[in-house]
Order: C-alpha cells, then sequence, then structure tokens
C-alpha cells in the first residue's frame, strides 16, 4: 500500500508538473483580455477535471489492494487475529502497555446456537456469552478490541463494559452492568476479584514482562 501511495504521488507530480508548462504556454501566448479570461477558465476546468479522474483511478486501486491486503499495520494485524479468537494475539496487544494476562482458553459445552462462534473464540468472550445466558440476554453480543487488547463489549443500552486483561471495568451509575461486570470478572478469576468502584480487579495478577509472556515470539500465525 505504501509503493502504491508513493507511486501515486509520482505520478501526480508528473502530470501537475505538465499542466504547469501548459499554463506558462498558454500564458505566452498574445490574446484579448476577454480571450484570455475564456481560454484560462477552459484550462483550469480541464485540469481539475484530469487530475481529478486520476485520484479517483489511484483510490480504486488503493481499494482493490486493502480487499487482497487489509492489514496496513501490524497493529491491524493482531487486532483482526485477536478477533478471531487469536489468544497470543491479544497478549501482544496487552503487551504494548506493558499490562498483559494471558487469557486461558475457557472449556464448556456450547448450546447448539453458539457452537459456531465458541469454535475459535476468546476466553473472555466466551465467558461474556456465559454471563449473557445467565441473564437471560436475548441481545447480540458486541464488542471490539482496541489497539491496546482491550475488549470493549456494548449493552444494548449503550453502556460498555471493558476487559483490559487484568481488570474489568464497567459504565458507572448502570446498575445492569455493574452486576454484568462482576459475573464476568468472578467467571474469570474465580473468587480473586476485588472491587474498586466500577473497576473489578484480578486481585492475585502480577503482570510480567514482555518477555515472560506465554506463547510471545513476536509473530502470530494467522
Amino acid at each position: 500500500m505504501a509503493a502504491l501511495r508513493q507511486q501515486e504521488q509520482r505520478l501526480y507530480g508528473i502530470l501537475a508538473k505538465q499542466w504547469d508548462e501548459r499554463y506558462k504556454a498558454i500564458r505566452r501566448m498574445p490574446m484579448f483580455r476577454q480571450q484570455r479570461r475564456e481560454v484560462m477558465k477552459a484550462f483550469a476546468d480541464k485540469k481539475a477535471k484530469e487530475l481529478g479522474t486520476f485520484r479517483q483511478t489511484m483510490k480504486q486501486k488503493r481499494d482493490e489492494v486493502a480487499k487482497h491486503y487489509p492489514y496496513t499495520s501490524w497493529s491491524r494485524f493482531l487486532r483482526h487475529q485477536a478477533n478471531r479468537g487469536n489468544e497470543t494475539a491479544l497478549a501482544i496487544l496487552r503487551s504494548r502497555k506493558e499490562k498483559i494476562q494471558r487469557d486461558r482458553h475457557i472449556q464448556t459445552a456450547p448450546s447448539q446456537s453458539s457452537a459456531a462462534a465458541s469454535k475459535a473464540t476468546l476466553a473472555s468472550v466466551a465467558a461474556m456469552r456465559e454471563v449473557f445466558r445467565s441473564e437471560g440476554l436475548k441481545d447480540e453480543l458486541q464488542y471490539t478490541i482496541d489497539t491496546k487488547g482491550t475488549i470493549i463489549f456494548k449493552l444494548s443500552d449503550g453502556a460498555f463494559i471493558r476487559d483490559s486483561g487484568a481488570e474489568v471495568h464497567c459504565c458507572a451509575n448502570n446498575e445492569q452492568a455493574q452486576r454484568i461486570a462482576l459475573k464476568l470478572a468472578q467467571s474469570r478469576w474465580d473468587q480473586t476479584v476485588s472491587q474498586d468502584g466500577n473497576i473489578f480487579k484480578n486481585s492475585s495478577f502480577t503482570p510480567p514482562t514482555r518477555q515472560q509472556t506465554p506463547g510471545y515470539s513476536g509473530e502470530v500465525g494467522r
């Protein structure tokens, strides 16, 4: 993608230079004032149209490349892998802020409706699905993963619950969010959960260094 952008800038520079030379040539031509005004207007319109078409063509090429190679950065690749259930990718994302907890897979007997979704699912996401079922929630589980490896769950009322690996944060003044966050923390850390306002922590967790992260080698398999 970077090479394509460089090529676009180079070609655009060539086109712009060509139009500058044409402009200088027109300026040297003897014309009446009204005629020159009309010629320059037509020139400007044609220049804008050609350069605009060039930009659009290059954008279409970039979009086509992006379909086949969607990872424009290492961080995006890791987030994509984490969304597919890759625990190592999630751990590497979290190691960037030196606050990692390598999630262990939760072995559950998924129901028929969630069997496919649980086939390659992060432990925190699998735990949240169980919490949803225990709460009787029929809403589809919605979540995203940010560049630090924090899993952000969104409830139907707009409330958020964030799992950073060592802590679970929830919206203050939202009883349902606090109840779900507590259940999520307890399902992951058993009885080692401590509460500080709207933050639930793994009280037995000691953050390891990056080198101590299980399975960390700097690369994630696709």
